[in-house]
């Protein structure tokens, strides 16, 4: 695996590229013109071209665009100039070029771009331990959370959302160890859970029909629950055909949101799952 060392950029060696600029925001005009930049893209499929367009600070973005698109042939052109212009030891760009193709659906050019990193940041695990749970690799998902600790990378809350909701999408039933995770958020990691973490458990529990113990945990919550939190539950209740704590779910998200839409989708989903009457 790429990186070693200790904080949170981890180098295979203590050169640092002199190309790598800070991370920023995509410029307006990108921003603004997704639809022109990706017709200018199709057009300049040439590398002549790209080297002309493409800045170094617009990588990042015309890669993300790509991904986002499904463009995998525009998005290995970006890479195969990305690379030509040695561009490889620049982080931003590397976090980009896997997510992208990730979101294009090649999993394996990902991790290869992976181990090729110089250098890796929580960014670059978040984006593996992401892209892995975009293709329901709960599993290997665990196992590169494994390997990050190992790493001595230090996870932050986007890890443990992501990672939490890992366990929904494993091949057994690894819900002690989910549980034993998010309470580790607090005595060993010093991150309290947000909304957030607490709707990826919730979520995990109903997924793998705990709906009393999520019913429980979200009553034990220190804040009041969002709707996020209650739409988890409610979609747990969903997956069980479970009538009567269904209905109390949906009726504090009516309470919280009532004029969200999607409200009124995911309860008329339980009605047709558990045959519910009216609210």
């Amino acid at each position: 695996m790429a990186g070693s060392g200790g904080g949170g950029l981890h180098c295979k060696s203590f050169l640092k590229s002199s190309l790598s600029p800070p991370y920023s925001k995509p410029p307006p005009s990108l921003s603004l013109r997704h639809g022109t930049l990706h017709a200018t893209l199709l057009k300049r499929d040439q590398d002549t071209h790209l080297s002309t367009y493409l800045k170094l600070n617009l990588f990042p973005h015309a890669l993300g665009l790509c991904g986002t698109l499904g463009h995998l042939d525009m998005g290995k052109q970006i890479h195969c100039h990305v690379v030509k212009r040695g561009l490889g030891c620049n982080l931003e760009v590397g976090n980009a070029v896997v997510s992208m193709y990730f979101k294009c659906g090649s999993v394996d050019d990902a991790m290869k771009v992976f181990n090729d990193m110089p250098c890796t940041d929580i960014v670059t695990w978040n984006t593996l331990i992401s892209g892995n749970l975009m293709h329901r690799q709960g599993d290997r998902a665990l196992e590169i959370w494994v390997e990050m600790l190992q790493e001595g990378m230090k996870p932050n809350q986007v890890t443990f959302v992501l990672i939490i909701s890992a366990y929904r999408k494993t091949n057994l039933n690894l819900v002690d160890d989910c549980r034993s995770l998010f309470n580790s958020m607090r005595t060993v990691y010093q991150i309290e859970p947000t909304s957030k973490h607490y709707a990826s458990f919730i979520s995990v529990l109903g997924y793998w029909g705990l709906l009393q113990e999520a019913l429980e945990t979200i009553n034990n919550m220190p804040f009041q629950p969002s709707a996020l939190v209650w739409r988890a539950l409610l979609d747990g209740c969903r997956l069980h055909k479970n009538a009567l704590i269904g209905k109390w779910a949906a009726q504090n998200i009516l309470t919280l949101e009532p004029k969200d839409p999607s409200t009124f989708i995911l309860v008329s989903n339980l009605y047709s799952a558990s045959g519910m009457g009216p609210l």
